[in-house]
């Protein structure tokens, strides 16, 4: 195997990549690593190094991380902090020790590895995002710093060109690897609830799933067709079950309870209800996969501990009971895992395991599932989650390809009818199709610490870089974004909670009043944006060729107290 390869020659070769002379005078450090669970220990004593594999008791400290990113720290295409941030790096023991450790040797080079200029991502953006001769960064036909000078900064961007190629390119996809049956491809509008985005994706003849009132009132404004949506949820009150009931959505049994509430209602509508249960998968061919979310847990033990869903087994009790009633009509299984899917061999065996699932259910219960959700998870080709600058993620085509394979296998293996295909992919559809522009503020340099490039993007705005595991978003200087990267930053917000956006990025000289443009936000940022410190959210505007329009305008200091009141009794003195 690659990967075990080039780790066996990344620590045969330590020893001959210590700098014994950057060791202070009497530094004594044995440093476990754990990689998945491979194992050696580095021993620096008197200023030689010695490696061993397994890792020996009593270590100053153990690090414990993945074979990927170990080999990413090694050859400097990953920093060691930003993936320690992401929780994709832990450290049992003397944590400044295993930094000093670490410190002392040389990065690893091989010919099997290629360090990418962070550039390398120009040629990666396809029609819609591209990069003029002059290095200027360009929206369709609008540049970043007409954009900038007419809208402000901070400020979300989105290719409207992008959305529809991106709908388009991952149905088609579907519509070539599953001839078998009808493929319904589902924007989750959580990800980003702009009303444009939702039109747009309506037009293109996008399904989707709803959460809450107001994702289903966002849905329907803007004139989707109800018979492609599902009103998801583990908690849903009556007045929701009844909006979508009105409207015509299919509705997830999440619980006994929505059993209950569903056909009372269906009663008092007089027709069948048409739902879906929720299930969590037990993910039988997938059982030691780790989880991207939680060191040391797998994902079937993490989606047996989520919220959503119920076990195999509440589902056939719930089905048992639907089944004295003319008010339920089950159509399908409905099971999400997300982003914990990240390769397309994955959902290859996830959907395998949920036609199996399917199989059973129609033996145990008497009902044949007729349509399959997966949920979503596909990754944006340049995945931020993935924290891997130097790599693309596979394209639609590939993740269709796995899937229906999988489903194309177990069907045959079970002898079960081609089901109708559900996906939501959320993050899919909209991440690669949105930037944000940012403008530079102080730039502060202090030799031998960091230096740290203030811009007026934030945490508060781009909160992917710190939820779950955070983000690592490409980054281009604006105007010179073809410019070599001479200096390793800290980019920051302006934000009192130390805002982090990005750390140890590689970039180009900044200085004030220059445009540094992020990458792929279109998936839960918008939607995530806060207004910490009293500080404004940013408007949102949609490109189409030389158009811009607004979709979400720039909120001011009025709007962040709108809702706000002070009792007479205060104002009285």
């Amino acid at each position: 195997m690659e990967t075990n390869a080039i780790l066996d020659d990344i620590f045969n070769s330590m020893p001959d990549r210590f700098r014994a002379e950057n060791a202070e005078e009497g530094f004594s450090f044995d440093l476990g690593i754990d990689l998945d669970g491979r194992g050696w220990t580095i021993s620096i004593h008197n200023k030689t190094c010695r490696v061993k594999q397994n890792i020996k008791e009593n270590c100053s400290a153990v690090v414990h991380t993945g074979k990927d990113e170990w080999i990413g720290i090694t050859t400097n295409t990953m920093d060691p902090i930003a993936v320690f941030l992401a929780k994709k790096l832990t450290v049992d023991g003397d944590i400044d020790g295993a930094l000093a450790a670490m410190n002392l040797f040389e990065y690893y080079t091989s010919e099997r590895i290629t360090v990418k200029e962070p550039s390398w991502v120009i040629d990666t953006l396809g029609d819609n995002f591209s990069v003029d001769e002059n290095g200027i960064f360009t929206i369709e036909k609008l540049n970043c710093e007409y954009l900038a000078d007419r809208f402000g900064t901070p400020l979300f961007v989105t290719s409207e060109a992008q959305v529809r190629h991106n709908f388009r390119k991952l149905k088609r996809a579907f519509q070539a690897a599953y001839p078998e049956n009808d493929v319904n491809v589902m924007w989750a509008i959580k990800s980003n609830t702009m009303l444009a985005f939702r039109k747009i994706l309506n037009q293109e003849g996008a399904g989707g799933d709803c959460f809450s009132p107001g994702e289903v009132y966002a849905t329907f404004l803007t004139g989707a067709d109800p018979d492609k949506f599902l009103l998801n949820g583990s908690d849903r009150n009556e007045d929701t079950f009844r909006m979508a009931i009105e409207l015509g959505m299919r509705i997830t049994l999440d619980h006994m309870d929505d059993l209950v509430t569903v056909e009372r209602l269906g009663k008092e509508f007089g027709r069948p209800i048409q739902t879906l249960i929720r299930v969590k998968s037990d993910m039988a061919s997938l059982q030691d996969l780790p989880s991207t979310f939680y060191p040391g847990v797998t994902v079937p033990l993490e989606v047996l501990n989520y919220k959503f869903g119920v076990t195999y087994s509440e589902a056939v009790e719930i089905a048992d009971a639907a089944r004295k009633s003319s008010f339920i009509d089950i159509e399908g299984i409905h099971s999400h895992i997300g982003r914990d899917l990240h390769l397309p061999e994955h959902w290859k065996w996830y959907a395998y395991d949920m036609i199996k699932l399917c199989s059973q259910f129609t033996i145990d219960t008497g009902i044949e599932p007729g349509i399959l959700d997966l949920g979503g998870g596909f990754a944006e080709i340049r995945d931020p989650s993935s924290h891997n600058l130097n790599e693309l993620a596979a394209p639609a085509e590939v993740y269709a390809e796995h899937v229906c394979e999988g489903v194309r296998k177990g069907c045959r293996e079970f002898n079960f009818p081609f089901p109708r295909l559900w996906v939501e992919p959320g993050r899919h559809l909209i991440g690669s199709t949105t930037v944000m522009i940012s403008r530079v503020g102080n730039v502060k340099r202090t030799p031998g610490v960091c230096t740290w490039v203030h811009t007026d993007a934030s945490t508060n705005f781009l909160s992917g870089a710190i939820r779950h595991n955070g983000m690592s978003y490409h980054l281009l200087a604006g105007t010179r974004a073809r410019d070599k990267a001479v200096e390793t930053v800290d980019i920051v917000g302006p934000n009192c909670a130390g805002d982090l956006i990005q750390p140890r990025r590689k970039m180009p000289e900044l200085k004030r009043g220059d445009l540094v443009i992020f990458l792929d936000v279109g998936a839960y940022n918008a939607v995530y944006a806060n207004q910490f410190n009293c500080i404004p959210r940013p408007a949102s505007v949609l490109v189409s060729g030389q158009t811009a329009d607004i979709v979400c305008e720039r909120e001011t200091l009025q709007d962040v107290f709108a809702h706000q009141q002070i009792p007479a009794r205060l104002l009285a003195g």
